[in-house]
């Protein structure tokens, strides 16, 4: 027979109850508290919430309620055709969420609900089993109005078939790449006739014949730091040899990713006319520098043979004249050797000109003098080839020296005038 428990014994189970029935009170409560949390927070949730058994809606927030228009809880019982525009819809939305929901646990998708007033909205559904292991036991599902989002995106959509409508306008050539992966999203009329349709095709490859991205590319000149720079260069292309100015800039894509979009204008003819002038000015710079040497070389041989001839003049002329003039001549015989120094004066005239050219404001007397002096006739040579005293002569050398700038200097007049050759 079983030994009946002591006092002791009792009075400790009694405890261990009293225990267990506080902590099972506490989890009750804090149990119920978190159900009450829950429930708060699922019906001010902003996005639509309900729990669907066999398509019967069993239960919905308010924010259900609110978003197609119904009174709270009307909808306990009511089957989920009611928010759907026609039956199609309503199958195609039943298999594919529920298909979904068996293959992966989770289903969504877009489709349209039908609000009690008649209006239709855009709404993503994304539902799940409340019991995995019992899918009978319902799904829950929510609702969220995606109306604005998918008016952005149509007008979004809308403006990115007009861009291209209007690059498909353009002359110039224009495509738009996958910065990462360099496949090609987009060409543009112009674009296909040069490369062909080559989309999904990398860049490089089609439109440089590269079998690895192109170490020219100007990438780095228009994303990361650089976004929303344009960038502007020029290149020949490898493949047809062409010249292009190029346009580069990220847009981002409907997909909302960052491309990058080139526009290539075609200055093949520009090119080849900087290239036509450069080689003209080219020769013009070595026809001006060959022109510059014979110049050089006509100002050389011009000295030179004026120097021949008065040299030539000095030695096999000036001595039979001067040899002439003490052999006795009659006055029209002196005036005949006295016009022949002068016209021998005026062929040597380059001396002159220089002296009077650097020198303004000499006489045409003194002139002579200073060409008599710079061949070395002593005064009284000098005043008798030209018919004057020595006095005069004196005169004309003391302003000749004043014009020169040799008054009160130690420098002879003949080595000054004869450092202007």
């Amino acid at each position: 027979m079983a030994q009946k428990p002591t006092y002791e014994e009792l009075e400790q189970r009694v405890e261990e109850l009293k225990k267990e029935t506080f902590e099972r009170k506490r989890a009750e409560e804090a149990l119920l508290e978190s159900e009450k949390n829950l429930k708060a927070v699922l019906y001010t949730s902003p996005v639509g919430i309900g729990l669907v058994v066999n398509r019967k809606m069993n239960w919905a927030n308010d924010t259900v309620y609110h978003m197609v228009g119904y009174d709270q809880d009307s909808l306990l019982g009511q089957g989920v055709r009611i928010f759907y525009p026609n039956d199609k819809e309503f199958m195609r939305v039943g298999k594919e969420l529920y298909d979904g929901i068996k293959e992966s646990g989770t289903g969504q998708m877009e489709t349209r609900w039908v609000r009690k007033d008649g209006t239709v909205f855009d709404c993503m559904l994304r539902g799940s089993s409340l019991d995995p292991s019992d899918p009978s036991k319902g799904q829950i599902v929510t609702v969220t109005d995606i109306t604005e989002r998918k008016r952005a995106e149509e007008k979004c959509a809308q403006q990115h078939d007009q861009l291209l409508a209007l690059c498909d306008g353009m002359d110039e050539g224009i495509y738009v790449a996958d910065p990462e992966t360099k496949e090609l999203l987009y060409l543009n009329r112009a674009a296909k006739e040069i490369w062909g349709n080559r989309i999904g095709e990398t860049c490089h490859k089609i439109l440089q014949n590269r079998d690895s991205p192109c170490p020219f590319c100007s990438n780095d000149e228009i994303f990361g730091k650089n976004i929303g720079k344009t960038y502007f260069w020029e290149y020949q292309n490898e493949v047809n040899r062409k010249w292009y100015r190029c346009i580069d800039r990220a847009l981002r894509w409907p997909n909302e990713k960052m491309v990058r979009f080139e526009l290539a204008i075609d200055i093949t003819d520009r090119k080849q006319m900087e290239e036509a002038l450069q080689e003209k000015t080219t020769h013009l710079e070595e026809v001006n520098v060959a022109l510059k040497v014979l110049l050089n070389q006509r100002d050389k041989d011009i000295k030179e043979f004026g120097e021949n001839v008065i040299l030539n003049i000095k030695e096999l002329i000036n001595p039979y004249i001067e040899k002439i003039k003490t052999s006795g001549l009659t006055r029209s015989q002196e005036t005949f050797i006295e016009i022949i120094e002068s016209n021998l004066t005026s062929i040597i005239s380059p001396f002159i000109g220089k002296v009077s050219s650097r020198y303004y404001g000499l006489t045409p007397m003194e002139i002579r003098v200073a060409s008599l002096v710079k061949d070395g006739k002593t005064n009284k040579e000098i005043a008798n080839l030209l018919n004057l005293s020595i006095s005069t002569i004196l005169t004309h050398r003391y302003h000749l020296r004043n014009k020169l700038g040799l008054q009160n200097k130690k420098i002879n007049l003949r080595t000054h005038l004869l450092s202007f050759q």
